[in-house]
């Protein structure tokens, strides 16, 4: 059985009978729907704001670590693949290098 493209386990075809949702999807109880995360979120929990990540996307650095396991993430200075923060590049985008 072929699943919905938002999910990665289901019950069905449909959204609706998804089981475990694909990477950058959670649960949406309000319209039982498979929604998007912020395009920030590795994954997220409901409402799926960027206030709501779980990891975050390359990019992407977490700025801030809630008590209840999500993430507030921002994205990385222009030129970077990856960061640990707003002026700490760890990877260079290709065209671009360290400036030590």
């Amino acid at each position: 059985m072929q699943c919905h493209s938002s999910c990665t386990i289901c019950n069905g075809p449909k959204q609706e009978d998804c089981v475990n949702w694909s990477e950058g999807y959670f649960y949406d109880e309000t319209t039982s729907k498979c929604e998007p995360c912020h395009l920030s979120c590795k994954s997220c929990k409901p409402p799926g704001s960027y206030l709501y990540c779980i990891g975050c996307r390359e990019g992407y650095y977490i700025l801030e670590h809630y008590n209840d396991g999500t993430d507030q993430c921002e994205k990385c200075p222009e030129g970077c693949l990856s960061c640990s923060s707003s002026k700490y590049c760890l990877e260079c985008q290709k065209g671009y290098v360290m400036n030590e």
